[in-house]
């Protein structure tokens, strides 16, 4: 028989790419490229993903330790900085160890000169105390809108370290995106002729979403069994990607005939498919 998922369309702004956002390219002496940094080099030791993360060692002889787009100060020019003044972004950091340290990560508006000088705020979050050599790493998404001031032309995505000492790994910067889709749907008969309709719900983007809502859609042909509802949720957070697939089911009665659809829509906070 015929089935499917249905999907629901949505207009998609595709934004311009934070290029180098997971450290795969840079010089010889280990500075990746399109950024500027203090205290930071490429590492391979620990990754959240492919084979480099930046690593930021920071010392009480420094005041601040650091990361920016790279650019040149009253130049002029963008350089790396982002022309995006409204949006969110997603940070994967691990805290391999850290002592008295204010770790922060964020994004700060920068004027056309360009200089920190737009009379608008930083936008970041401060890295929980207790990350600090938890082993795990740990998204941070930083949402900003900038779009209504006019002083500002374009935005460093950043980090700042202060205090004695902080072993830091940063890596995957990217924009954050939400979706949700069904991954795939089918049915399964049992030997007492219980039908069973499976629908793999997958995290499409790249934030955790709070469990998801599916809603199943019958053709004449197949009936839910007493007791059975057809919405059914999920409580557990959703992963993204293939790993943090999770299982929709609902049992059937009935023989599905040639060319009848089966559909299965889902929903969460605010994305659905």
């Amino acid at each position: 028989p015929g089935h499917g998922a249905a999907a629901a369309a949505a207009a998609v702004v595709e934004l311009p790419p934070i290029t180098n956002g997971s450290f795969e390219q840079g010089d010889a002496q280990g500075v990746p490229t399109d950024w500027e940094t203090s205290g930071g080099q490429m590492a391979e030791d620990i990754v959240h993903s492919g084979k480099y993360s930046l690593q930021i060692l920071h010392t009480e002889e420094r005041k601040w330790s650091h990361l920016n787009r790279y650019w040149e100060a009253k130049s002029g020019k963008q350089g790396a900085m982002l022309s995006v003044l409204s949006g969110e972004i997603s940070f994967w950091y691990q805290v391999v160890s850290a002592k008295n340290a204010d770790i922060w990560l964020g994004v700060i508006p920068m004027s056309s000169d360009p200089w920190e000088n737009t009379g608008n705020s930083r936008a970041g979050t401060t890295v929980p105390a207790q990350h600090a050599g938890d082993g795990r790493w740990h998204q941070a998404i930083v949402s900003y809108d900038y779009s209504g001031s006019s002083a500002v032309k374009w935005i460093h995505v950043s980090c700042f370290i202060k205090g004695e000492a902080a072993d830091v790994r940063i890596d995957d910067i990217e924009w954050a995106r939400g979706g949700i889709g069904v991954a795939s749907l089918g049915l399964v008969r049992d030997a007492k002729g219980t039908v069973t309709a499976e629908a793999v719900v997958r995290n499409t983007g790249n934030l955790t979403l709070p469990g998801a809502v599916g809603q199943i859609v019958l053709p004449s042909s197949l009936t839910l069994v007493p007791g059975e509802k057809p919405s059914k949720t999920l409580f557990a957070d959703l992963l993204y990607g293939a790993e943090g697939d999770q299982v929709l089911s609902w049992r059937l009665t009935g023989t599905p005939r040639a060319g009848e659809r089966l559909a299965v829509t889902v929903k969460t906070r605010g994305y659905a498919a």
